[in-house]
């Protein structure tokens, strides 16, 4: 599969997420944690994990802020990725203050404590993408850091998208990984 392909799909996809109204976003987002928690098999992995990867949103992923406020009101721990010399590391926040977060590479918000390094700790780990088909194999944005972060270790993954994000045409090459649970919000596109 060429990057051209990958990168055609890349483009479709961002001028989509570029047309989502900004309500809608934010009423996705407040809904979220909801939605996902009414969802049996994210409910129990959640209850079994003791910490749980996240990610800081950039523009166009799936906010997933108000999730992380739940889990830390569960008593859950989470963690975030910070790029550090061309690998992707996890590190513990406790809070989502601006202060635990620093800009860091590509411009996302990035741990600022990064005393104790985390992998090989996670239960559970939610992950960006740009788009996945039907069996959950995602398409990120290129740099192939979660892709070599999933394929380390036996961690369950979740990927919450908008159904838009979902096609059977995606480029897939051998070392895109699947994630565990696809979750689809609906948009009411077409």
């Amino acid at each position: 599969m060429s990057n051209t392909d990958k990168s055609k799909v890349r483009s479709e996809i961002r001028a989509r997420l570029e047309l989502l109204d900004e309500d809608f976003i934010n009423e996705t987002a407040a809904d979220l944690p909801d939605m996902l928690f009414d969802v049996e098999e994210f409910a129990g992995e959640i209850s079994r994990a003791k910490r749980i990867a996240l990610y800081r949103p950039v523009k166009g992923e799936m906010p997933i802020d108000a999730l992380a406020l739940r889990l830390l009101s569960m008593g859950k721990t989470i963690c975030y990725p910070k790029i550090e010399d061309g690998v992707m590391n996890f590190y513990d926040v406790d809070s989502l203050d601006a202060s635990c977060f620093t800009e860091g590479k590509y411009g996302i918000l990035e741990p600022s404590d990064t005393s104790v390094c985390v992998n090989g700790l996670i239960d559970v780990a939610l992950v960006p993408g740009l788009a996945y088909n039907e069996e959950g194999t995602r398409l990120g944005r290129g740099g192939g850091y979660y892709d070599k972060f999933m394929a380390e270790g036996k961690i369950y993954t979740v990927a919450v998208c908008y159904d838009f994000q979902i096609d059977s045409d995606i480029p897939v090459e051998e070392h895109d990984i699947t994630v565990d649970l696809l979750l689809p919000v609906m948009t009411g596109e077409e």
